[in-house]
């Protein structure tokens, strides 16, 4: 793993539009307090996380969008650590592997560019389309 980046990040993440701004919402830990699953340390559950905040059981966000739509309606995604191969994987809907997406999600996550990796999941399709994230 690229020393240069302290503290990177797992979890998971969508783009999302509110009111004409596009942003990541993130559940996220760092990298040493992730869960061990096979081969990789991964964080999170979309689905546990999107109505924890609709119920108010997660702290506020800066957006109201899970309280109108549903997890699986914006592009979403996931960042584990691959520990045998040391890299970072981001699993992510086809709309959200953009330059400009990928940037936002390194800069979210604090990811090392050289050691991350990108690839569309059809798990992740979705049917809201989102404008160009900023950085």
């Amino acid at each position: 793993m690229n020393k240069d980046v302290l503290n990177p990040f797992i979890g998971i993440f969508w783009g999302i539009t509110e009111r004409g701004h596009s942003l990541l919402l993130c559940d996220k830990v760092p990298l040493i307090q992730g869960e061990l699953y096979g081969d990789a340390i991964t964080w999170g559950e979309h689905y546990n996380f999107w109505e924890g905040l609709r119920s108010q059981k997660l702290p506020h966000t800066r957006t109201q969008v899970p309280a109108w739509s549903e997890y699986d309606e914006w592009p979403r995604g996931r960042v584990i650590y691959q520990t045998q191969k040391e890299k970072f994987i981001v699993y992510a809907d086809q709309k959200l592997l953009t330059e400009a997406a990928r940037q936002a999600i390194r800069k979210a996550f604090s990811l090392p560019t050289p050691d991350t990796y990108y690839y569309s999941d059809s798990h992740y399709k979705s049917i809201r389309i989102i404008s160009k994230l900023k950085l």
